[in-house]
């Protein structure tokens, strides 16, 4: 199908775009989440984690988890 590598790279982009986004929505001052706290940072990067996870796993094969 495709490369591990590939499978790889997709998890990792998954994990910092959507890692990103959850700091900056807490960070910045005009978003919704402004100012929301620690938890909503915690709470946003076990989601993201499980996203990354969930979609590097059918096409990587490098660590399988």
């Amino acid at each position: 199908m495709h490369s591990v590598w590939f499978g790889e790279f997709m998890g990792t982009l998954v994990l910092v775009l959507l890692g990103n986004g959850v700091c900056a929505g807490v960070t910045l001052r005009k978003s919704y989440a402004a100012d929301a706290g620690w938890m909503v940072i915690t709470t946003g990067w076990r989601w993201v984690c499980c996203a990354a996870c969930w979609w590097r796993r059918p096409l990587a094969a490098l660590a399988p988890i």
